[in-house]
């Protein structure tokens, strides 16, 4: 059996360390994904955002809001109207046509 030294050791310890601060990192993500989604708040797949981001810069002049469910069913997306302002208001976001410059 190999004895290992004093530093041997301490890398041992140092590694197993960062190991576990990993794993638990891992776990809070999880858990607070998983939070999130019971609360209803789904995340679209990347590719999925991006289809739709590509779909409306495509379309001519501001997309039509009325359209927007159509257009994210899609993409197997979900749109929940109601819940826009509170999330526009809340990440500092802008929503509707841009405003115009004088």
């Amino acid at each position: 059996m190999i004895r290992l030294g004093f530093t041997g050791r301490l890398f041992i310890i140092f590694v197993t360390g960062l190991v576990a601060v990993q794993l638990l990192a891992v776990l809070a993500f999880f858990l607070q994904r998983s939070r999130d989604t019971d609360t209803g708040l789904r995340m679209p797949l990347p590719d999925q955002a991006a289809a739709l981001v590509e779909l409306l810069e495509s379309t001519p002049g501001p997309p039509d809001p009325s359209e927007l469910g159509a257009i994210a069913a899609r993409h197997g997306l979900e749109v929940e109207r109601e819940s826009i302002s509170r999330l526009t208001e809340q990440h500092g976001l802008r929503w509707g046509p841009p405003a115009s410059e004088s």
